[in-house]
């Protein structure tokens, strides 16, 4: 099986879990499409890439200042022409919260006004990439859902979905099942509540460790499969987050 290069970037981040979500979208771009496939329901295989942009942003203020945001991930999906098919912008958080919609319009606008607009006859053309949530804490109805944003025009309302990915709606057999590797060092939060068990209990602390051993031999398993690269498991290993 060819291994293929992917762009790496480097990010600082404010969080344990944002920054084994980084490292993994920038190191695993083939994962980073099983993703998108099962989020967006896109057909995506080896022979597209991820193509990283820039996460940070800048807003023009009416001042004549400029704001800066920063997202956690911001790419596209090339062809086998290295055409760019689609951009998406991806946020990774704990739980939600009502500031995510206001900060993924602002992003989502910032990156399309810095990287998909067109100007053909005369006209401004300016295009949106997908969006999408991973959160890591909290249930909902559906394993992937969508959250709209209304965009009122003075003569119509445009309909913006944002796709939510629940982590806690999958399970660990689930995430191997859909090859969703790129989601199991965030496995520890499905363990959380009961740390102060582990820690006082040997026999349920040994259960965890089955369950990690587990784990490992299993993405050992994908590697001599031809489902992973040797790199894809190691970046997945030591990407613990909690």
């Amino acid at each position: 099986m060819e291994e293929k290069n992917e762009t790496v970037r480097t990010a600082v981040n404010p969080t344990p879990y944002d920054d084994a979500f980084k490292t993994l979208m920038n190191d695993c771009g083939r994962l980073v499409l099983k993703l998108l496939n099962e989020v967006f329901k896109e057909s995506y295989d080896d022979t597209y890439r991820v193509v990283y942009g820039t996460d940070e942003h800048h807003i023009l203020m009416p001042d004549g200042s400029y704001r800066k945001i920063t997202g956690d991930e911001h790419f596209f999906v090339t062809d086998s022409g290295d055409r760019a098919i689609k951009q998406y912008i991806f946020e990774c958080q704990s739980y939600a919260d009502n500031t995510m919609d206001v900060r993924i319009y602002e992003y989502a606008s910032a990156a399309a006004i810095e990287s998909q607009y067109t100007d053909e006859e005369g006209h401004l053309h300016i295009c949106f990439p997908e969006a999408g949530v991973l959160y890591l804490r909290g249930k909902g109805t559906h394993e992937v859902e969508k959250s709209p944003i209304y965009v009122h025009f003075p003569d119509q309302t445009v309909e913006y979905d944002v796709k939510i990915v629940r982590y806690m709606n999958f399970n660990i057999d689930e995430l191997f099942e859909r090859k969703l590797y790129i989601l199991l060092p965030f496995s520890m939060f499905y363990f959380e509540n009961n740390l102060a068990a582990y820690e006082d209990n040997a026999n349920e602390l040994k259960k965890l460790q089955s369950t990690f051993g587990d784990i490992k031999q299993r993405l050992d398993d994908a590697v001599k499969n031809g489902d992973l690269y040797e790199h894809e498991k190691f970046s997945i290993i030591s990407c613990r987050a909690a």
